[in-house]
């Protein structure tokens, strides 16, 4: 039994076999309710997402701006124009596609084990 605040009788009303039933139900923490749980499960989907989303980018950035770079300097003490920069930026794509594919791997995999959390067969459509 949980009293709310609205609950509770004023003060002249309340027996005395009442009070310790009344104090035992009250609870600092707020009720919890189905729909407070299925917002935590979307805010908490959606950051899983969104920190997925600035991890990818960050990576791309890193990876061609590292390789981009490599080529310049490259470039700078080897002489050839733009081979070498162009070679770099051409790694640095390389491992954009990589990053790419690793994530794609990353949430196909979660969408299988899903599937699987939910009975169905694996590859079935």
């Amino acid at each position: 039994m949980t009293f709310r605040i609205y609950d509770i009788p004023p003060a002249g009303f309340l027996t005395s076999s009442e009070l310790p039933l009344l104090i035992n139900s009250m609870s600092l923490e707020p009720e919890i309710h189905k729909h407070d749980k299925i917002r935590e499960k979307k805010n908490s989907d959606f950051l899983r997402k969104a920190s997925q989303a600035i991890t990818l980018g960050t990576n791309l950035a890193v990876g061609m701006g590292l390789f981009t770079f490599l080529g310049y300097y490259a470039d700078k003490n080897l002489g050839g124009g733009f081979f070498w920069t162009l070679c770099g930026m051409g790694l640095g794509l390389v491992y954009g596609a990589y990053e790419i594919w690793k994530v794609i791997r990353l949430l196909n995999s979660a969408d299988d084990d899903d599937k699987d959390n939910k009975g169905n067969v694996p590859g079935e459509l």
